[in-house]
């Protein structure tokens, strides 16, 4: 483990009593804890032996204190050291589920702040699952972030059109996942590059929908012209693509029937 000095030593001594809401969680602040001690939680979110240790050490449960206090802080500068930390961690006693669950959460919490970041972490291009599934996070929590503060809608729309601009670098299903956060603030300007990613066959279409879809939602076609199309079919009522950020949490590739919220304290497994 790391050396730790100052205010964050106390989060090596909390243990699992970490409320689930945002709005429950401890005000470290409280502690004493502040932006000079960023780099230090920075640090303490990515330890790999805090990750390894077991359930029943208080100090196991440091890197999710230190990621919520950074979140606090809104410590844009530990979005990639985070996301990065999932794609080494996620698979080891069961973290990815606390990471899938908490990191929208925490870029959220940061707002603008971690919007640099997440650009950063996209534009590496990664094939890798491990990537991908960080990649999820990552766009889920700019969709959030973009959803609460509409006034940095652009921003969100121009890093999802970078990205799809070098759809064959992306997995398809992170693509399929930009597209339907395109889709969703009916970012027009975008389908020239959504429809090249179709054609180029860069795209999952179970995640956002097929390009006729698409056009429709954009508000390029209509169903009935959509319905003109060979082959296409038109979604039942009440359908829902499956590219829809709650759908994301427990990834499918992952152990299905992940624990109720309720028993998130018990995700990391005894050794």
């Amino acid at each position: 483990m790391k050396h730790y000095s100052g205010a964050i030593t106390q989060l090596l001594t909390l243990g699992s009593d970490l409320p689930i809401l945002p709005t429950d969680w401890a005000d470290y602040a409280s502690l004493g804890i502040t932006v000079a001690d960023i780099p230090g939680l920075i640090d303490m979110a990515t330890d790999a032996d805090l990750y390894l240790s077991e359930q029943t050490a208080p100090e196991g449960w440091a890197t999710v204190h230190a990621w919520r206090a950074l979140a606090q802080l809104k410590a844009g500068d530990a979005v990639e050291p985070l996301l990065q930390a999932y794609e080494q961690f996620g698979e080891q006693n069961d973290w990815w589920e606390w990471f899938s669950d908490e990191l929208p959460e925490v870029l959220l919490m940061m707002g603008e702040a971690a919007i640099p970041g997440i650009r950063r972490h996209l534009s590496r291009r990664s094939h890798s699952k491990q990537a991908e599934y960080s990649e999820f996070v990552a766009i889920e929590a700019l969709e959030d972030i973009t959803t609460s503060h509409p006034d940095l809608k652009p921003q969100c729309i121009e890093i999802c059109i970078e990205e799809l601009q070098s759809a064959s670098k992306h997995d398809p299903a992170v693509n399929g996942f930009l597209i339907g956060v395109l889709t969703l603030f009916r970012a027009v300007e975008a389908a020239s590059v959504i429809e090249r990613a179709f054609a180029g066959g860069y795209v999952d279409p179970s995640m956002s929908g097929d390009w006729d879809e698409i056009q429709v939602k954009l508000g390029l076609k209509s169903w009935a012209e959509a319905r003109s199309q060979s082959g296409f079919v038109e979604p039942a009522r009440g359908y829902r693509s499956p590219t829809r950020s709650t759908e994301f949490k427990g990834f499918s590739q992952k152990p299905s029937n992940p624990k109720p919220p309720s028993q998130r304290k018990n995700r990391k497994k005894k050794k």
